[in-house]
Protein backbone atom coordinates (compact mmCIF):
# COMPACT_ATOMS: atom_id res chain seq x y z
CA UNK A 1 0.00 0.00 0.00
CA UNK A 2 1.09 3.57 -0.81
CA UNK A 3 -0.55 6.44 0.36
CA UNK A 4 -1.85 9.01 -1.76
CA UNK A 5 -1.61 11.78 0.40
CA UNK A 6 1.46 11.46 2.39
CA UNK A 7 3.70 8.69 -0.26
CA UNK A 8 4.09 6.72 2.79
CA UNK A 9 4.15 2.87 2.10
CA UNK A 10 3.12 -0.32 4.35
CA UNK A 11 4.60 -3.77 3.13
CA UNK A 12 2.28 -6.74 4.46
CA UNK A 13 1.95 -10.20 3.34
CA UNK A 14 -1.17 -12.59 2.56
CA UNK A 15 -2.04 -13.18 6.28
CA UNK A 16 -3.49 -9.56 5.84
CA UNK A 17 -6.80 -8.58 3.65
CA UNK A 18 -7.86 -4.79 3.48
CA UNK A 19 -11.02 -4.36 4.21
CA UNK A 20 -11.11 -0.58 3.60
CA UNK A 21 -9.16 1.57 1.35
CA UNK A 22 -9.88 5.24 1.27
CA UNK A 23 -8.42 8.76 0.26
CA UNK A 24 -9.92 11.92 0.16
CA UNK A 25 -10.04 15.68 1.97
CA UNK A 26 -6.18 14.94 2.78
CA UNK A 27 -7.14 11.88 5.35
CA UNK A 28 -6.02 8.49 4.10
CA UNK A 29 -7.42 5.75 5.62
CA UNK A 30 -6.21 1.51 5.31
CA UNK A 31 -7.90 -0.74 7.35
CA UNK A 32 -6.20 -4.42 7.17
CA UNK A 33 -7.80 -7.63 8.77
CA UNK A 34 -6.09 -10.86 9.83
CA UNK A 35 -9.47 -12.97 11.09
CA UNK A 36 -8.51 -11.94 14.55
CA UNK A 37 -7.35 -8.02 14.38
CA UNK A 38 -8.31 -5.16 12.66
CA UNK A 39 -5.02 -2.02 12.00
CA UNK A 40 -6.12 1.14 10.81
CA UNK A 41 -3.49 3.33 9.58
CA UNK A 42 -5.05 6.96 8.91
CA UNK A 43 -2.90 10.06 7.48
CA UNK A 44 -4.27 13.27 8.03
CA UNK A 45 -3.33 16.86 8.32
CA UNK A 46 -4.58 17.06 12.09
CA UNK A 47 -3.91 17.55 15.58
CA UNK A 48 -1.45 20.37 14.48
CA UNK A 49 1.25 17.35 13.55
CA UNK A 50 1.38 16.61 17.46
CA UNK A 51 1.41 12.71 18.11
CA UNK A 52 0.40 12.82 21.49
CA UNK A 53 -2.94 14.83 20.69
CA UNK A 54 -3.14 12.60 18.34
CA UNK A 55 -3.29 9.55 20.64
CA UNK A 56 -5.61 11.52 22.80
CA UNK A 57 -7.88 12.00 20.42
CA UNK A 58 -8.09 8.81 18.74
CA UNK A 59 -8.58 7.16 22.17
CA UNK A 60 -11.72 9.30 23.02
CA UNK A 61 -13.38 9.10 19.47
CA UNK A 62 -13.28 5.33 19.94
CA UNK A 63 -14.76 4.74 23.15
CA UNK A 64 -16.87 7.34 22.71
CA UNK A 65 -19.25 4.29 22.03
CA UNK A 66 -21.88 3.78 24.99
CA UNK A 67 -21.04 0.49 24.37
CA UNK A 68 -17.31 1.11 26.16
CA UNK A 69 -17.04 0.61 29.66
CA UNK A 70 -13.92 0.40 31.94
CA UNK A 71 -11.54 2.53 30.11
CA UNK A 72 -8.03 2.68 31.27
CA UNK A 73 -4.36 2.51 30.85
CA UNK A 74 -3.33 -1.09 30.36
CA UNK A 75 -0.49 -1.78 32.57
CA UNK A 76 3.12 -4.03 32.46
CA UNK A 77 3.32 -6.72 34.64
CA UNK A 78 5.44 -4.26 37.09
CA UNK A 79 2.62 -1.84 36.54
CA UNK A 80 3.94 0.42 34.64
CA UNK A 81 1.59 2.00 32.26
CA UNK A 82 2.06 0.96 28.46
CA UNK A 83 2.70 3.84 27.03
CA UNK A 84 5.58 6.33 25.53
CA UNK A 85 7.46 7.36 22.58
CA UNK A 86 9.00 10.47 21.81
CA UNK A 87 7.36 13.61 19.50
CA UNK A 88 9.92 13.02 17.09
CA UNK A 89 9.78 9.10 16.85
CA UNK A 90 6.02 9.00 17.45
CA UNK A 91 3.56 8.34 20.89
CA UNK A 92 1.54 5.03 21.53
CA UNK A 93 -1.03 4.21 24.61
CA UNK A 94 -2.41 0.49 25.20
CA UNK A 95 -6.02 1.06 26.80
CA UNK A 96 -7.97 -1.95 28.03
CA UNK A 97 -11.83 -1.30 28.31
CA UNK A 98 -14.91 -3.80 28.30
CA UNK A 99 -17.25 -3.57 25.16
CA UNK A 100 -20.80 -4.79 25.86
CA UNK A 101 -22.37 -6.66 23.22
CA UNK A 102 -26.14 -7.78 22.97
CA UNK A 103 -25.47 -11.20 24.26
CA UNK A 104 -22.66 -10.74 26.41
CA UNK A 105 -19.95 -8.30 28.20
CA UNK A 106 -16.30 -8.97 26.26
CA UNK A 107 -12.79 -7.47 27.48
CA UNK A 108 -10.66 -5.44 24.46
CA UNK A 109 -7.56 -4.20 24.12
CA UNK A 110 -6.62 -1.04 22.33
CA UNK A 111 -3.62 0.04 21.10
CA UNK A 112 -3.14 3.53 19.37
CA UNK A 113 -0.09 4.65 18.11
CA UNK A 114 0.88 7.91 16.13
CA UNK A 115 3.69 8.93 13.90
CA UNK A 116 4.48 12.59 12.36
CA UNK A 117 4.61 12.66 8.97
CA UNK A 118 4.90 16.47 8.66
CA UNK A 119 6.15 18.22 11.70
CA UNK A 120 3.76 20.32 12.64
CA UNK A 121 1.39 19.20 10.45
CA UNK A 122 0.34 15.60 9.60
CA UNK A 123 0.48 12.42 11.35
CA UNK A 124 -0.57 8.87 10.70
CA UNK A 125 -2.37 7.32 13.69
CA UNK A 126 -2.27 3.09 13.79
CA UNK A 127 -4.91 1.63 16.15
CA UNK A 128 -5.91 -2.00 16.83
CA UNK A 129 -8.49 -3.25 18.79
CA UNK A 130 -8.33 -6.74 19.56
CA UNK A 131 -10.51 -9.00 22.15
CA UNK A 132 -7.92 -8.82 25.57
CA UNK A 133 -7.79 -12.60 25.05
CA UNK A 134 -5.84 -12.36 21.83
CA UNK A 135 -4.05 -9.55 22.26
CA UNK A 136 -0.57 -10.60 23.50
CA UNK A 137 -1.02 -13.35 19.64
CA UNK A 138 -1.65 -9.79 17.89
CA UNK A 139 0.91 -8.04 19.06
CA UNK A 140 3.92 -9.55 17.35
CA UNK A 141 1.62 -9.48 13.89
CA UNK A 142 0.81 -5.35 14.62
CA UNK A 143 4.86 -4.80 15.09
CA UNK A 144 5.41 -6.57 11.96
CA UNK A 145 3.60 -4.58 9.80
CA UNK A 146 5.08 -1.40 11.60
CA UNK A 147 8.62 -2.74 10.71
CA UNK A 148 6.73 -2.57 6.93
CA UNK A 149 6.11 1.07 7.36
CA UNK A 150 8.36 3.31 5.44
CA UNK A 151 7.46 7.15 5.67
CA UNK A 152 8.19 9.40 2.96
CA UNK A 153 11.85 11.55 3.31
Amino acid sequence: YTSPTYDYTIGYGPTWEESENLSSNGRDRLVLFNGTSYITFTGAREFGGDPQACVDDFVAQLTADPNVSNLELATDEEGNPLEGGTAATGVHAVYSHDYTFPDRVEAYTLFVGCVPLIPNEAVLAIVQNVPTAEYNDQVEPREALLRGLTLAQ
